[in-house]
């Protein structure tokens, strides 16, 4: 193929692209919104989750409608405790329904809508299924979410069977696309030679939606006048270490009590309980739980809040941290070497050990105090670096380029 001329000279052929996708993402649904965009590309989404693009053809599966409820009921605990086991089997045959079901609306699809690539988000369920089907189109994996360099080590009956995932998804791929290095020396390690795995951080950051707005505003704009704001906008699961934060915060409120904290995560359920566990501590008014911030309002907590906070113990590329980045607000990272690629130290952010709330709340009394304008130099640092590395119109041409070669068969690329 002659890389002069422009891709959409190199094959005038609407390309037919069928997606795999796991539940609701936001990243999921920005990256297929590239190719739904783009009158070039026909596209077919088959999920769990109904996306609803205008012009995409939108194919359900199983778990997108309502299933049979086996959960625990209000009767005796004695008879629970014997209806228990008969609930758990139930739940595994419908689970096996589905499965199967759900492998036969795939196929039919893939049989009707005959795609030039199948493209995968993740090698979650139901994206796995591809590999029980023989005779297809060229597979292009994205791995994110650390699914290479975390969730496939083996560490248990279940994680070897993960593993098992992710090596023989790798193997039928036909392309791979990483977003760290770290990443595509996992998929290399797992068999795939260098030149099918492709570093291609899509979606990107949209500059045009992410940049910095006036504090001042951006406060009103979300409902807040606290002096200072940190945000958290990643969720409380334990690798997250959301634990370490509220230690930390306790530190630094005895300092600095008008400090606020905005905490995100999606399950309502456990909002009561971390609140019941900041009442305990007294902290409780320093913290606003939300269970849900739409994506167009995000760049407004960004640029309210005086700092963003991730100390996660696995990462791979969080967006969160690429967004805040592109909104100037300053950082604190975990320790670990995926973010090192991209947070210095003293540099353009502030990284501290993921379990160590001393040095955390050293680093966020730090941002608060901005000795020397440090934090004005991070800022102007990480704008740089964004527009560098990952503006969106940059990474969109990259994927798409990659996605027509591969159907194009072009052994130069695959």
């Amino acid at each position: 193929m002659d890389k002069s001329v422009p891709l959409s000279h190199q094959s005038s052929e609407m390309k037919k692209i069928l997606f795999l996708a796991w539940g609701y993402s936001i990243h999921a649904q920005r990256r297929m919104q590239i190719f739904v965009d783009d009158p070039l590309f026909d596209v077919t989404i088959v999920s769990t989750y109904n996306y609803q693009f205008p012009g995409a053809t939108i194919i359900l599966l199983s778990q997108a409608h309502k299933k049979q409820n086996f959960e625990r009921s209000s009767h005796h605990p004695a008879i629970h405790k014997i209806l228990y086991p008969v609930s758990l089997f139930l739940k595994f045959i419908q689970e096996l329904i589905n499965i199967v079901r759900d492998y036969f609306i795939l196929k039919k699809t893939i049989e009707q809508k005959r795609p030039d690539v199948i493209f995968l988000q993740t090698l979650m369920y139901p994206c796995y299924l591809i590999l029980l089907i023989r005779k297809i189109a060229p597979v292009i994996i994205t791995f994110w979410n650390g699914d290479v360099t975390w969730w496939a080590k083996w560490t248990g009956i279940e994680r070897l069977l993960k593993k098992q995932i992710i090596i023989s998804g790798i193997k039928k791929a036909s392309a791979i696309t990483v977003n760290s290095i770290e990443a595509k020396n996992a998929c290399i390690h797992y068999g795939k030679t260098a030149k099918c795995i492709h570093l291609i951080r899509y979606p990107g950051v949209d500059i045009s939606r992410f940049h910095p707005i006036d504090k001042a505003s951006a406060k009103i704009y979300i409902g807040q006048n606290a002096q200072k704001i940190i945000f958290w906008p990643r969720g409380i699961a334990d690798y997250l270490n959301f634990d370490t934060l509220v230690a930390a915060s306790q530190i630094v409120l005895k300092k600095y009590s008008n400090v606020h904290f905005i905490v995100l995560f999606a399950n309502k359920e456990v909002d009561i309980s971390v609140h019941e566990k900041l009442k305990v501590k007294g902290i409780e008014k320093n913290y606003t739980l939300l269970s849900k911030i739409q994506f167009e309002d995000m760049p407004y907590y960004y640029s309210a809040a005086n700092m963003m906070i991730s100390i996660s113990s696995n990462d791979s590329l969080p967006n969160t941290m690429l967004e805040a980045m592109a909104c100037g607000c300053p950082l604190i990272m975990g320790d670990i070497p995926q973010i090192r690629s991209w947070v210095i130290d003293g540099k353009n952010g502030y990284l501290c050990h993921v379990k160590d709330a001393e040095k955390l709340a050293e680093c966020i009394i730090k941002v608060i105090e901005n000795p020397q304008n440090i934090n004005e130099r991070f800022i102007l640092e990480n704008l740089t670096l964004i527009k560098q590395e990952v503006e969106s119109s940059k990474m969109s041409k990259e994927i798409k380029k990659l996605v027509t070669n591969v159907s194009l068969k072009t052994t130069e690329l695959i």
